[in-house]
């Protein structure tokens, strides 16, 4: 009997043995190109082509590996729709169609394998209430991140001064627009760093945030977890509809929650509203 993973031990063995063999060659090509130039041991269009190289071997080991790692996470993972939607999420696989979802390479027992995996689909994904998720979930404005944007906007601040001494006009615009930058970076942070107010109240009754009545959860729909951007560069957002069809976005990457733990905390205080009003 297959030992059955949890969708986060999925995701993590999808990153490892994808994402790091993938890095290397993308890394590892243009050093290894930029220190065979500097010996002098190819000529200097050697470069682009380690780089071209590096991308080449990169994209077809993905190609192989993420076939593989499709099929073993099908078949070990019950839920599989939540698997999918956080394997796009986290820029593992492509949206079914996706230009780049074609260029993975299956041979026809792989085909035929996932063909069959498919029918997992059939059903719905099954889950439990978390008893760790408390009564009712505050969440906050990230101290950590703050202090990080904080002390960038600093940093970058001091290099627009250094530049705006040059006489050159390129240092002066190119300083104008870090000061500008990093100025804001560091009003901003500030500002975050010293709000001590919750920004959104999670509970079985509904949704709160900071500037708005709380809605219920019979006024909230397509409540999800959503990202934009590419890779580790993403920015998760909670969005949702309510009754009125207004739309909310709210950008969690100045918050003290981590995506994958919002979503475990949104879908128990649904059931939990469920069993309160059945």
């Amino acid at each position: 009997m297959k030992r059955e993973v949890s969708v986060d031990e999925a995701i993590k063995k999808g990153q490892l043995i994808i994402n790091v063999p993938v890095m290397i060659c993308l890394i590892g090509c243009p050093v290894i190109g930029i220190y065979l130039s500097n010996k002098d041991l190819i000529p200097d269009w050697g470069l682009g082509v380690a780089i071209v190289l590096g991308i080449a071997l990169g994209w077809l080991i993905w190609s192989i590996v993420i076939t593989k790692w499709r099929i073993w996470a099908f078949e070990h993972v019950r839920n599989v729709h939540e698997l999918k939607k956080r394997a796009i999420e986290t820029k593992l696989i492509w949206r079914d169609g996706h230009v780049f979802e074609k260029t993975e390479i299956r041979s026809k027992k792989d085909q035929q394998k996932l063909e069959e995996l498919d029918l997992k689909f059939q059903e719905d994904d099954i889950y439990e209430e978390d008893p760790s998720v408390p009564l009712v979930t505050k969440i906050y404005y990230s101290k950590k991140h703050s202090i990080f944007i904080l002390l960038f906007g600093i940093f970058t601040v001091i290099i627009s001064f250094a530049l705006l001494l040059d006489d050159s006009l390129k240092s002066y615009i190119i300083g104008s627009f870090l000061l500008a930058t990093g100025g804001y970076c560091v009003i901003m942070s500030i500002k975050k760093t010293f709000n001590n107010t919750v920004q959104i109240t999670i509970d079985k009754s509904g949704i709160q945030l900071v500037s708005e009545p709380k809605i219920s959860w019979f006024e909230i729909y397509e409540d999800a977890i959503t990202y934009e951007g590419i890779g580790k560069s993403s920015t998760a957002h909670l969005t949702f509809y309510d009754a009125d069809d207004r739309f909310f976005k709210i950008n969690l990457e100045d918050l003290k929650i981590k995506p994958a733990r919002l979503e475990v905390i949104l879908r128990t205080y649904r059931m939990r509203h469920s069993k309160n009003n059945t």
